[in-house]
């Protein structure tokens, strides 16, 4: 989404990384009432963007992650095994 338009959904913590010459965009919606925090992703390879929110639980925490990879390109498995192990 670029910078001119803005997207909001009472009721949700927004985590977006905007659109840019770099960056297709992309968002991550956790319910307000849910605690969360936004984490740094570890680096992915060129052409690769990614983005990631902890959910704060009772006892433990959860991340979530939006990776994305445009075509024609295709992701790896060993690629989100690295970020699923940061």
């Amino acid at each position: 989404m670029s910078k001119d338009k803005q997207f909001r959904l009472p009721g949700y913590q927004q985590y977006s990384v905007p659109k840019g010459p770099n960056s297709h965009g992309s968002m991550i919606l956790v319910r307000a009432t849910i605690p969360s925090s936004e984490v740094e992703p570890a680096h992915c390879v060129d052409g690769v963007e990614a983005q990631a929110v902890r959910i704060h639980l009772a006892n433990d925490s959860l991340v979530v992650y939006n990776i994305y990879k445009p075509p024609p390109k295709r992701l790896e498995a060993g690629e989100l095994l690295t970020q699923a192990t940061q």
